[in-house]
Formats: C-alpha cells, structure tokens, sequence
C-alpha cells in the first residue's frame, strides 16, 4: 500500500467563521491557518475596522478559540503588522498575553508594513523596524512564544511568489503569484484555460525571469541565498531597495539563533 501525505492550509482573517464553516474546515482536514493581526487591541482596531467603524481584534481571537475547539492540533501563523507609530514595545505585551490561551498552537510572524498606495503613510524607517523587531522578539520567546521567520524553501522568508512552483489561481482563472494581484485580470501573469493549459501574458516574463544575482545590491548581500531578492512587487530601482530589504535584520538574526543552537547541541553531545 502507498499511502498519500495531505496537508492543506488557508489564509482568513477569522471574521466571519461560524459553527457551519469551521466544520466544513475540519471535514476539509484543515492542517494550517494564516491569520493577521495589526498589533495590540488598540493599535489593530485602527487599522482593521468594519464599516461603522467598529474593531474586529475580539471577533478574531475568538473565531481562533473556536477553530481549535473543533481543530485541537491545527497550526496557527500569527501575521503582526507593524506599521508607523507603534513600535512602543509597553502595549505589546498585551497582544501576547491575549495569544496566550493560543500559545501551543501558533507561531507568530513580525513584519513591517510594505509600501502601496494606500499604505505608504505608515511604512516606517528600516532602522526603526530593527530595533523594534530586535526587542519584540525577545520578549515573544521569553513569553514561551514560537517565531517563525517564514523561511522554508529559498526566497520564501518574504513572500511563497519567489519560489518557481508556487502560483495562485482566481476563480476566473487567473493566475499570479502575488496575493496583492489577485483583484482583477489586469494583475495576473495569464490564465488557465479549459483544456489544463497555461497561457502567459507580456508581465510574466518580468516574474518569472526574475534573478537578484544581477542586482547589484543583491549580488553582494549576505543574506542572499536566503532572502532571494524580497518582495517581488516593490521596484528593485533607486531607494526603493531599502524598502525589499527590511526584514534583513530579522533573516540575520534567525541564521545567528539556528547557528547558536546548533553550537549548543553539539557541546551538549559532546559532553553527555
């Protein structure tokens, strides 16, 4: 007999989830879920809002709570956004305390907010970030808290659109590998067509040809074999390569964290 390895994972804001859905989630063997949260109660409030203007932190955590009751042993990705204006480290430690009940199941993720349009006024400075990042960190781990860095395969540390196999697919038939593409036709890199087939449209030469071995600030980094060039969608021109760059700090610090522990288990082998 061979037998087949199913995983599957989703990404939700766990707003909407109801009795109903979170059972066709367990049906569906749900394994992993992604879900985001803009920083402290406060803070995220702000940011993620219904039309009235009413917060969705406290519907969140407890679409959370509800998912484990029915899922116990799903994993949990805790996207924080940190945006402009709120890297005081005090109010952060209500955010972990209200993870807390949640704490076996996830991991939390820390990144900066990412230059768009709409997003612009709250990107902060790249050396703001790292000294937040530094700090929230250390205080996440010693709250017995898992950080994932997102690192899985090369380029993955920032975004699944580096690695050649992965591709999204609207309900159209759309394709593209950035989630912030997803909203219309005009975004996509082609279709998939009836038959199976992929046809590709003038922009997925400019993805898919993609290599930071020829960017300059690339070729000479470091971090390069893990960070794979950043975030696709920010243009590689004039200073908007520090912008792909910052969550470089963050790379090197879980390279330095896994070499350490590395270093301690082998004194540990060797002394036992």
């Amino acid at each position: 007999e061979f037998g087949v390895r199913y995983t599957s994972s989703i990404i939700s804001n766990c707003y909407l989830l109801t009795r109903e859905t979170i059972r066709t989630l367990a049906q569906a063997r749900l394994n992993h879920l992604q879900v985001t949260l803009d920083g402290p109660k406060q803070f995220h409030n702000k940011r993620r809002f219904l039309i009235g203007g009413k917060g969705t932190y406290d519907v969140i955590l407890q679409g959370i709570g509800e998912l484990l009751e029915r899922i116990p042993e799903l994993g949990i990705t805790v996207r924080v956004n940190v945006s402009k204006g709120i890297t005081a480290i005090e109010p952060w430690s209500a955010l972990l305390s209200d993870l807390g009940p949640f704490k076996r199941n996830i991991a939390i993720h820390y990144t900066p907010v990412a230059p768009a349009s709409a997003y612009n006024r709250l990107c902060m400075p790249k050396e703001t970030f790292d000294t937040f990042f530094q700090e929230i960190v250390r205080i996440t781990q010693e709250g017995g808290f898992k950080i994932t860095s997102g690192r899985k395969t090369p380029g993955s540390v920032f975004c699944g659109a580096i690695p050649m196999g992965n591709w999204l697919i609207h309900p159209r038939g759309y394709i593209t590998k950035c989630t912030a593409r997803m909203d219309s036709e005009e975004g996509s890199l082609g279709r998939l067509l009836p038959d199976g087939q992929i046809e590709l449209n003038s922009e997925a030469p400019l993805w898919l040809g993609f290599t930071p071995f020829e960017v300059v600030e690339c070729a000479n980094c470091d971090v390069l074999p893990t960070c794979m060039g950043g975030c696709l969608k920010i243009p590689m021109h004039g200073h908007a390569v520090l912008d792909r760059c910052a969550l470089k700090s963050g790379i090197r610090y879980f390279l330095k964290d896994r070499i350490i522990r590395e270093q301690r288990l082998i004194q540990l082998a060797r002394i036992s």
